[in-house]
């Protein structure tokens, strides 16, 4: 399976389970905080990681007209492999180098992070002498460090409100010794990598939300002052600037504010059993269904239309053909490969299309050209109707080409 068509596939099935996950969402509307905060990070490992976990799982059966995924997968992979064969290594350089620049701007933040750490100034604050508390005129709002594990504070912070400043440090302290840190970085290099899905950059989205609103869940229980740390939370808003990537960030902060007014009404709410397991066997469903509809490692297969038909030979004989001239640049780098091409001849005999399939391991745009520009000078005896078929041609350095 090529690079591209893996793409596909792994990015429809993203898109089910997260479709999924964000229908069954209003099922856990008033939930606690952690419960939809682990339900999202489910989501999120489940989108990644399932297809691959159920590989083993056999494909589905439905027929491919019934199948919305195979579809969709064969129309996408369909339409690239009509493009000229250098089009999907554009496409596979295109993906790395985007891939790339998010991942050199994540390495820079860090950067930008340790750099402010470091410049930053140790303070005391009243009532908290172990916490690790230092100032820097570089942030506009309190923010935890996971590099040297402080909480970086703006030098107006001293002047805040008590009640502010104690809910402030106790919910950067959280953000530490839970490691969020190290689980922003994770996100960062998964949204590097599927920049350009958005249900990827969706999920994650939901997962840092959720979790700054168990954070704040947590801050509330530790403080006991939710009327305090709500103004806490409005009266900073304005003011966010953190560098990334740091630890927290109010994010959503009107379903922040949503999530802790629910809490002071009900501090332990609980959510219905019935509707805990439909979410997750929902869940669950989509992403074994997702699996099984596109599975990694499995292309789509093209359908019968018309008066077409397909074979693994040509049903008629060649009257006559031309060998294919190996490329001198590919024979001086020692390169072959076996070009594998969808052949449609006419009731004349005559070439009608050819269309380069996909194969195991990536054949040189090269290769594939002299293919196609041998098989397209081939004749095969007249008969009735259209017909279509697959050619293999082996390159192999010292043999002949081969069927």
């Amino acid at each position: 399976m090529s690079f591209i068509e893996l793409s596909t596939s792994w990015s429809l099935q993203i898109l089910l389970i997260g479709l999924c996950a964000e229908a069954c969402a209003p099922l856990l509307r008033k939930a606690h905080p952690g419960v939809r905060a682990r339900f999202w990070l489910i989501a999120l490992l489940l989108s990644l990681t399932a297809p691959w976990l159920m590989r083993g799982v056999p494909a589905a059966t439905l027929k491919a007209e019934d199948n919305v995924l195979t579809v969709a997968s064969t129309a996408v992979t369909g339409a690239l492999g009509a493009l000229p064969p250098s089009w999907p290594e554009i496409i596979v350089i295109f993906w790395g180098a985007m891939a790339l620049a998010r991942l050199i701007g994540l390495v820079r933040g860090v950067h930008q992070l340790a750099a402010i750490t470091s410049e930053s100034k140790p303070i005391e604050i009243a009532g908290s002498p172990q916490l690790r508390v230092r100032e820097s005129a570089s942030i506009q709002s309190p923010a935890a460090s996971f590099i040297g594990r402080v909480i970086l504070v703006p030098p107006n912070f001293v002047g805040l409100p008590d009640a502010w400043k104690r809910a402030a440090l106790v919910h950067e302290t959280i953000h530490l010794a839970r490691s969020h840190g190290a689980l922003l970085l994770l996100e960062e290099a998964i949204l590097a990598l599927f920049w350009f899905h958005p249900m990827v950059f969706r999920l994650v989205r939901r997962v840092r939300d959720s979790r700054e609103e168990t954070v704040d869940a947590a801050t509330i229980a530790a403080t006991g002052a939710t009327r305090e740390y709500r103004e806490m939370l409005i009266g900073l808003a304005a003011r966010i600037r953190i560098p990334a990537p740091a630890v927290s960030g109010t994010t959503a902060l009107g379903a922040r504010i949503e999530s802790l007014i629910a809490l002071e009404k009900n501090p332990m709410p609980k959510t219905s059993t019935p509707r805990l397991l439909a979410a997750g066997f929902a869940l669950l469903c989509t992403a074994a269904l997702a699996s099984a509809a596109v599975p990694l490692g499995i292309a789509a297969k093209s359908q019968d239309s018309g008066d077409k038909k397909e074979t693994k030979e040509a049903p008629r004989k060649v009257l006559s053909k031309v060998n294919p001239v190996y490329p001198p640049a590919m024979k001086e780098q020692k390169r072959g490969g076996v070009v594998v091409v969808t052949v449609t001849i006419g009731p004349d005999g005559t070439v009608k299309s050819l269309r380069p399939q996909p194969t195991p391991h990536e054949v040189h745009p090269d290769l594939v050209k002299a293919a196609v520009e041998a098989l397209q000078q081939w004749r095969w005896e007249s008969g009735k109707g259209t017909i279509e078929f697959t050619h293999a041609i082996d390159f192999r350095l010292g043999s002949d080409e081969k069927k």
